[in-house]
């Protein structure tokens, strides 16, 4: 299993936003293997996202939101596929599932793109499909 991972500062009125500076992170583990605790593929935790691979795009604002679309393993949601969000650095993380329909690496880009300009303009909706 090979572990990608890439850091990038960037323009915040990018997204429409009035912070400072703000980073974000993309991550991507190709075709990982689920541990023993783990559902299997058959199940809900795979049902989400057709694209087999663990990964986060996450935005953080220097001085704000803190937020991001994970498909990985985490104790608070059920499956894999979530976004979360936090207010600040010393705020817990909000939890919610989502989906997203694509079928390739470059459409699920797109997607999550789309899907985090939406959130962070406030005009979210819950399922990107």
């Amino acid at each position: 299993m090979e572990y990608r991972e890439l850091r990038a500062t960037i323009d915040p009125s990018w997204f429409g936003r009035g912070a400072e500076i703000a980073s974000l992170r993309v991550t991507w583990i190709p075709d990982p293997s689920p541990g023993p605790e783990a559902s299997d593929r058959a199940t809900d935790t795979w049902e989400r996202t057709p694209i087999r691979a663990y990964y986060t795009l996450h935005y953080s604002e220097s001085d704000g939101v803190d937020c991001g679309f994970h498909c990985e393993p985490n104790p608070h949601v059920d499956g894999l596929l979530h976004y979360q969000e936090r207010d600040g650095e010393t705020d817990t993380y909000t939890y919610e599932p989502v989906s997203f329909g694509a079928r390739s690496v470059v459409g699920l880009v797109w997607e999550l793109m789309d899907a985090l300009a939406e959130r962070l303009d406030g005009s979210e909706s819950v399922t990107y499909d």
